[in-house]
């Protein structure tokens, strides 16, 4: 599973970290997107965060 970032204001997403994801999200809403993703690979997954949003991708 990959975390991106994507910023609100324009600007490029990046690949977040382990510890970034953490910084982001709660280890509820971590485990809520793995098992989305798992059921569901289609599915898109995003959160809102400080500053844009967080998007789920298998690898």
């Amino acid at each position: 599973m990959k975390f991106y970032f994507y910023p609100a204001r324009g600007g490029e997403r990046r690949e977040l970290t382990e510890d970034e994801v953490r910084e982001h999200l709660s280890a509820a809403q971590i485990e809520e997107a793995i098992e989305a993703k798992r059921a569901d690979p289609l599915e898109e997954v995003s959160y809102m965060s400080v500053g844009g949003f967080v998007h789920c991708e298998f690898e």
